[in-house]
């Protein structure tokens, strides 16, 4: 029997959407198979539950790739949310990297749209007392991160890092596993 612990990541990203008042969504997603598969399921759930999702497309490392799905959410109409299915610029993601460093070149956040990361719905991403150095040494993908609402698990009993750890202690995962590989 599977049961699911946690509430589905469509559920709660609808959940913050009607809270806002952010009805139409656009869906980006990076290159790989498994993203363009979650892209799809996500504007799909996202239908189901009567929010318009006029956008779903694919951006990779390139930048002209990252423009262009740019543009495209820029000329759908009503667009407020893009919803980023890709690995975490803060965990090493280069396609949200790329993705957010050309919507900050193409003034898109300013405010206009909201950016939210798909990833860190479904794992506790460590916010209290983090250093992220990709954004210390970054100004632009600094200023751009200021359109970034992430959305993820609290886990007040530990951070991720002291859950590895303590995994790691106790034989549940190999102890020369990388947490940006987790």
């Amino acid at each position: 029997t599977l049961v699911r612990p946690l509430p589905e990541p469509a559920a709660v990203l609808h959940a913050v959407l009607r809270y806002f008042r952010w009805a139409h969504v656009a869906v980006v997603a990076a290159p790989q198979d498994l993203w363009v598969d979650t892209g799809r399921e996500l504007a799909r759930e996202l239908r189901a539950k009567g929010l318009p999702v006029t956008v779903v497309t694919a951006a990779g490392e390139d930048e002209e790739e990252a423009e262009a799905a740019l543009r495209r959410v820029k000329r759908a109409d009503g667009v407020r949310v893009v919803v980023m299915c890709m690995h975490s610029v803060l965990l090493g993601g280069r396609e949200q990297k790329v993705l957010l460093e050309k919507a900050e070149d193409l003034g898109m956040t300013d405010g206009t749209f909201v950016f939210v990361p798909y990833d860190a719905l479904t794992f506790a991403l460590p916010y209290r007392r983090v250093p992220y150095p990709v954004l210390a040494n970054n100004t632009k993908l600094r200023l751009a991160y200021d359109a970034v609402l992430t959305i993820t698990i609290d886990s007040p009993e530990a951070s991720l890092h002291e859950a590895l750890e303590e995994a790691k202690k106790d034989y549940e995962v190999p102890a020369n596993l990388d947490p940006t590989e987790v």
